[in-house]
């Protein structure tokens, strides 16, 4: 335990560490340890408690680990994104039929929006 005057000094005195993986605050008033959290640099903060949400990125600030797991975010690292702008009209899923990429069975259900696999897999 750190002693502090005010919460203006408990945020100073939590934010003057090298590291950020995580804390948590402790109130009576949740949305003043809300406001708090939302000041405080950590990867995860709780609120008068302690979880971890598996759906949800994890990681730290400052020399607290490296980039995110978990989550989309955690995906991020490994993607490569890109943008592909075709003519108005142009039907997708028709040109994956003609070029064998699904099936004529699969062409209402892909209409609909179920994912067209290219030469890497369906995508995420």
């Amino acid at each position: 335990m750190i002693p502090y005057d005010d919460v203006e000094d408990a945020v100073r005195i939590a934010n003057d560490s090298e590291y950020g993986m995580s804390g948590s605050v402790w109130s009576n008033d949740v949305g003043a340890g809300l406001d708090i959290a939302r000041r405080i640099r950590t990867g995860t903060y709780n609120v008068n408690g302690f979880a971890m949400g598996f759906s949800a990125p994890l990681g730290g600030f400052k020399a607290s680990g490296l980039g995110r797991e978990l989550g989309p975010e955690g995906l991020a690292a490994y993607l490569e994104l890109k943008q592909i702008n075709l003519p108005f009209g142009f039907d997708v899923a028709a040109h994956a039929v003609d070029n064998g990429r699904i099936g004529s069975s699969d062409l209402a259900a892909t209409r609909k929006g179920a994912d067209i696999p290219d030469e890497h897999g369906p995508r995420a």
